[in-house]
């Protein structure tokens, strides 16, 4: 089992300029307990205007609904060209079926906007 995650148009894609995009997660059945998922950014992600770990929180009577976070790039200004980061995920629950699990970081492509 694991989290259904759904990047708007397929990816996340932001920009340098303040462009943002959002990323849903869900579970992908209902859990005996509840689920926790702790997103952390990489370095030049911001998950709902900070750098911060950010974290969802799902139970057996919410598991399906959809919770979103705004992804954001750290407007440096250095020259880098686009560039990719990333957002961890870290699943925890004491449900046998979601503690524990791992799961592959969300790909974040950023638009530079030093040139």
């Amino acid at each position: 089992m694991r989290a259904a995650l759904d990047q708007s148009g397929g990816s996340t894609l932001v920009n340098e300029n303040g462009a943002t995009d959002s990323v849903s997660f869900s579970l992908s059945q209902q859990p005996q307990a509840n689920v926790t998922i702790t997103l952390t950014p990489a370095t030049q992600v911001l998950v709902n205007n900070t750098t911060l770990p950010t974290t969802l929180s799902f139970t057996p009577a919410n598991w399906s609904t959809p919770q979103s976070v705004t992804v954001a790039a750290v407007n440096d200004a250095t020259f880098e060209g686009d560039h990719g980061s990333n957002i961890g995920l870290g699943i925890q629950s004491s449900d046998g079926t979601f503690g524990g699990l791992k799961s592959k970081p969300v790909a974040v492509t950023i638009i530079d906007n030093d040139y």
